[in-house]
């Protein structure tokens, strides 16, 4: 599911900031229409919604990047999810990490100069828990 809601993002024109808007298709959600807590730990969509996705590289090597991304519903511009995930360049033949290609590291740095100054959301970090 999350690598559906991804690809529909990118679909719309990833950029170093916002990924895309996408609507919430019928298929996606369970049978109570509405996406899993999995994937909206923060607040609820409903088939229909439209959503933004934003990304934040918060770090980055020649090997890898570590980045933050926020969803948003548009209707209200509440938050609905803020999944963090480390990301790791491997080569599919040797299945051993690699660096960046050159043009690709460039396009990285690039963009990490570019969001040097945007605050950084409160939820980086913030631990994952059952809540009792």
């Amino acid at each position: 599911m999350r690598h559906k809601l991804l690809r529909a993002a990118y679909k719309h024109g990833a950029q170093s900031k916002k990924l895309g808007t996408t609507t919430l298709l019928s298929e996606w959600p369970d049978y109570n229409d509405h996406i899993d807590v999995a994937y909206c730990y923060l607040d609820e969509l409903v088939v229909g919604d439209e959503f933004d996705f934003n990304a934040r590289r918060l770090d980055y090597s020649e090997k890898s990047m570590y980045i933050f991304m926020t969803m948003y519903n548009l209707k209200d511009q509440t938050t609905t999810a803020t999944p963090e995930t480390p990301l790791l360049n491997v080569d599919h033949k040797t299945r051993e990490s690699k660096p960046y290609d050159k043009n690709i590291y460039n396009n990285i740095y690039r963009r990490y100069q570019l969001q040097t100054n945007v605050e950084i959301s409160p939820k980086v970090g913030h631990p994952i828990a059952i809540r009792r």
